[in-house]
């Protein structure tokens, strides 16, 4: 049984945890810096949330609730319990809470295999990629905006959807990135 343990401090027994796993399963540009990420952990409608199995540790699925959509900002599963389909099993459980309002996630251009992989596995979930050309702002200093793709479940975003989803919700999720 899937249970997921929501972390809203750095302080927290099982925050290094979590943050050791997002560390090694995200390029730095892609992360939030650690003042980011106390400042979002403070938010209501963001969840920084561990993924339990059986009460073992075994990911972590950080998103935003917004009420009319939720966004998927970072998923991953730990190495040693990657291939077991907790993957799916988390997801699939996320679609089922969520109801009819739509999920939005971001992902990296289909280059390698392991990024076809990426986009197959949602797609097979059914997660549809959305043909607006989109760059993630830079999440450092350090870093620079990326290119990546808008995958939304169930259906593709229309512009008006895109649209709100970049002028409303996309400045609560990265106005607090370079902090």
């Amino acid at each position: 049984m899937l249970t997921y343990k929501r972390i809203t401090s750095t302080e927290h027994i099982d925050f290094l945890k979590a943050w050791n796993l997002y560390e090694r399963s995200f390029p730095e540009n892609e992360r939030r810096h650690i003042e980011g990420q106390r400042h979002a952990l403070g938010l209501k409608n963001y969840h920084f949330n561990i993924v339990l199995k059986d009460d073992l540790f075994v990911g972590i699925l950080f998103w935003w609730d917004f009420k009319t959509l939720q966004y998927i900002e970072h998923i991953a599963i730990s190495p040693n319990r990657q291939s077991k389909g907790l993957g799916s099993e988390i997801m699939k459980d996320v679609i089922s809470r969520v109801g009819t309002n739509p999920i939005i996630l971001e992902v990296e251009p289909p280059i390698t295999d392991i990024q076809i992989k990426r986009i197959q596995f949602y797609n097979k979930l059914g997660f549809k990629i959305n043909d607006y050309n989109y760059t993630q702002p830079a999440l450092q200093e350090s870093t620079e905006a990326v290119r990546l793709h808008i995958l939304s479940f169930p259906s593709t975003l229309n512009l008006e959807e895109y649209n709100t989803f970049i002028t409303t919700y996309h400045a609560q999720i990265f106005s607090h990135m370079k902090i």
